[in-house]
């Protein structure tokens, strides 16, 4: 494995370079393990057929504004520890994977390391953080860094956005080469399967906004879903849930998913019993700027109607 290293000279330079390598942030993702992003999502960003969101949002302006401090909190419990900012963008090119530490450290005893910063509201600190262990895809984040960065240790401080205590995680943990060798095997892989066009399956519960990305318009066309024995099931819980006075959202945006995947750009899908339409919506401008979107209504009919 070789290792090219470039400085970063701006958010807009970091945003181009990563378009070539899978990221230590979004490695997870290959094992299902990213909050923010599945495999689909990532493969057709990474194949150059959407566009990532490079959007700072709420948490990442907080995350940006609070890096420093995470530092600031790790130095009073790890006085002994050199700590700096790190500035270059590493990657494998061979292998198609990359990492940006967030900091490197010193420390007396065990040398180069690499910290993370990570900042996290107190909802999600509770949720998805315990004593003793970080969600799995910060730590695989954290052992790309220390493959690529080339230590043999690493360390993750968390910094709760509580106004009044501010309290501090840190997660201290060793490269392990069996990890590390799965995430090179992994990456592999993924590049692989872009080379020859293979999709990664759908991930219903996380892949809504990439399907809707995919399929910005619909094409004019119908299609025929008379064979999938599933879209059936899926019409059958979609109208239960709507009719349920307490309709669950997250469960019909599963659903939806799945169904609009199966659509793709037609306009209308038919099948016994069930016409699906999902034509363009469009918002005319007034308090905000014009926009579009498609709409995803599906009606029980007749058989005779549906040949209609």
């Amino acid at each position: 494995m070789q290792i090219t290293r470039h400085s970063i000279a701006s958010r807009e330079d970091w945003l181009h370079l990563r378009k070539r390598a899978v990221g230590a942030s979004e490695v997870g993702a290959l094992f299902g393990h990213n909050p923010y992003k599945s495999r689909m999502s990532l493969y057709f960003e990474k194949s150059g057929r959407l566009t990532p969101d490079t959007d700072e949002s709420l948490a990442m302006r907080r995350g940006r504004l609070l890096e420093s401090a995470v530092a600031e909190a790790v130095r009073e419990v790890r006085p002994e520890w050199k700590i700096e900012k790190a500035v270059e963008w590493l990657c494998a090119e061979d292998i198609g994977m990359a990492a940006t530490p967030d900091f490197i450290v010193h420390c007396p005893k065990r040398g180069r390391g690499v910290l993370q910063a990570k900042v996290v509201i107190p909802a999600v600190w509770e949720a998805n953080w315990t004593p003793t262990m970080a969600p799995l895809w910060i730590a695989l984040q954290v052992q790309q860094e220390m493959l690529l960065e080339g230590v043999s240790w690493g360390a993750i401080g968390v910094l709760v956005a509580d106004m009044w205590k501010l309290p501090l995680g840190l997660y201290e943990l060793p490269a392990h080469p069996g990890t590390q060798a799965k995430l090179v095997a992994a990456v592999e892989r993924f590049w692989a399967d872009v080379r020859v066009g293979n999709v990664p399956a759908l991930d219903p519960e996380r892949d809504y906004d990439t399907v809707r990305a995919l399929y910005p318009q619909d094409n004019g066309k119908a299609i025929d879903l008379s064979r999938d024995n599933r879209i059936g099931e899926l019409l059958t819980q979609r109208e239960t849930l709507k009719d349920s006075k307490n309709a669950a959202e997250k469960e019909l945006r599963v659903i939806d998913t799945e169904i609009l995947d199966k659509i793709g750009a037609a306009t209308t899908a038919y099948l016994p019993g069930w016409r699906i339409k999902c034509g363009l919506i469009k918002v005319k401008a007034h308090a905000v700027a014009e926009s579009s979107y498609r709409r995803l209504t599906a009606t029980r009919v007749r058989e005779q109607e549906n040949a209609a």
